[in-house]
């Protein structure tokens, strides 16, 4: 636990030196919103609409548009009138507003009481806040994380596998520089749905069921299609069979005894997705309405193959440390078969219904964004095969031999994680396009920060 703690601590000063060097705030100069563009500024409409008394007819978002040009010369983005109204109504829900709420109204707080900026939410202390937020909030899930993870495996195991997921994907980029999206607050919920459904399993407490009930709910006004996270639950009751000494029908019993905590869950569970669904029926005249026009799902034609290797956007060659957790299954399914072959099903089916998506590129972004909240899942067998490699050095009777070994093998993690941080550095730079790498493109700007005038206008001429 304490070398958990500290490694969190580190790696806090690591990601505010990050942002600090990325800036997020300043994206666009003092004229422009920061972080609160194109999605962004979308999920900010339910705490601006607050701030600014308007949630419905959204009139002040038409100033906003101009001043600050969030989304460059796009006006309206991401709401809809609402026939026969003078209603719009969002087209992203509810769930990032309550993880960006703290910061950004604290951040309102701070401004008006000290630093004089515009209130109006757009200006630099919001995007400086959300900032804040956002490394909170991965911090946070990357400890969760680490104590259901301390759980089963090695204090090197743990600590390796949050390294790697830390600063050798994605993840770190939507930690320090692409600020407010929704996939750090869904790892956050996927890393707590994993330690409470464990820590219920153990100990039956109906405090963890109602967290729970809470990181599902969370993750489905984040995002709907995280309702998949149900598929996780059949987990949960392997463990809690393992806890009752493998009898299903002491499991049984156990969840019988327990049925007003069922219930608790299930009210904290709606409680959670109740204010999307009111604001639905407010705006829109529904309890449930499809917001997302002109993108559905087309699950004849998922884009599998593009999403895990493609140039474009591919998993494994933009974030290629994940194949260090897909070794790892085989060691996970060996230690825990029922739990290694559950999770792989799931992890198939987020996959397919993800990259099932028509805008599988899922627009401007690095890498595969989509499948950032995933990686609390794919820490287990990343965390296997730490655990297996570390009882293979300790057993091996040549110390020398061991060191060397491991030095050599641990080459290759590290190898990942300076291309993971130097891709994120092309990618801030505009070095990696976000939307339209290509083969060609991306051996071109591999491993390579300095160019030449005339490599830059081919490089442009390639993304073109």
């Amino acid at each position: 636990m304490k070398q958990l703690r500290i490694f969190i601590f580190l790696l806090a000063i690591v990601y505010v030196f990050l942002a600090l060097g990325y800036a997020p705030w300043s994206r666009g100069g003092d004229t422009r919103s920061g972080v609160y563009n194109w999605d962004v500024y979308g999920y900010s409409f339910y705490l601006s609409g607050v701030l600014h008394g308007d949630l419905w007819e959204t009139k002040y978002l038409d100033e906003i548009d101009t001043l600050y040009r969030p989304c460059n010369e796009v006006l309206a983005y991401g709401r809809f009138a609402v026939e026969g109204s003078k209603r719009q109504v969002f087209k992203y829900t509810i769930g990032n507003a309550y993880f960006y709420a703290p910061f950004y109204f604290g951040a309102h707080i701070v401004n008006k009481s000290f630093l004089g900026y515009r209130d109006d939410g757009y200006s630099k202390p919001y995007s400086v806040g959300l900032t804040v937020g956002w490394i909170f909030w991965s911090l946070w899930g990357l400890y969760l994380l680490g104590l259901f993870l301390l759980r089963y495996f090695s204090v090197f195991a743990t600590l390796s596998t949050l390294f790697c997921i830390g600063l050798g994907t994605n993840y770190c980029a939507y930690t320090v520089q692409i600020i407010g999206m929704n996939h750090i607050p869904l790892f956050f919920c996927a890393a707590l749905c994993l330690l409470a459904g464990d820590s219920w399993a153990r100990t039956g407490r109906a405090k963890d069921l109602s967290l729970l009930a809470l990181a599902l709910g969370l993750s489905v006004v984040l995002r709907p299609t995280e309702l998949l996270l149900v598929l996780a639950l059949p987990m949960v009751l392997m463990r809690l069979a393992k806890y009752q000494s493998n009898n299903w029908a002491n499991t049984w019993d156990f969840l019988a005894l327990r049925w007003r905590q069922v219930i608790l869950a299930v009210v904290v569970g709606l409680l959670t997705v109740s204010p999307q669904l009111l604001y639905w029926y407010l705006a829109a005249g529904k309890w449930v309405h499809y917001s997302y026009q002109g993108e559905y799902f087309d699950f004849t034609k998922p884009h599998i193959f593009e999403g895990l290797f493609s140039y474009q956007k591919g998993l494994f060659v933009y974030t290629p440390i994940i194949a260090l957790a897909v070794l790892g299954l085989p060691f996970l399914i060996r230690r825990a078969p029922l739990v290694g072959f559950w999770l792989l099903l799931y992890l198939s089916a987020n996959i397919y219904v993800i990259l099932s998506w028509t805008a599988w590129t899922y627009g401007g972004s690095f890498g595969a964004r989509s499948m950032i909240q995933s990686f609390a899942f794919w820490a287990l067998p990343m965390a296997a095969l730490f655990d297996a490699a570390w009882r293979f050095f300790k057993n091996l009777r040549c110390r020398f031999c061991a060191w060397l070994l491991g030095i050599s093998l641990a080459m290759i993690p590290l190898s990942l994680i300076a291309l993971q941080q130097l891709q994120t550095a092309q990618y801030h730079w505009s070095i990696i396009h976000w939307e339209n790498m290509r083969k060609e493109s991306y051996w071109f700007v591999f491993c390579k920060l300095h160019y030449t005038q005339e490599e830059l206008d081919h490089l442009h001429w390639l993304y073109n």
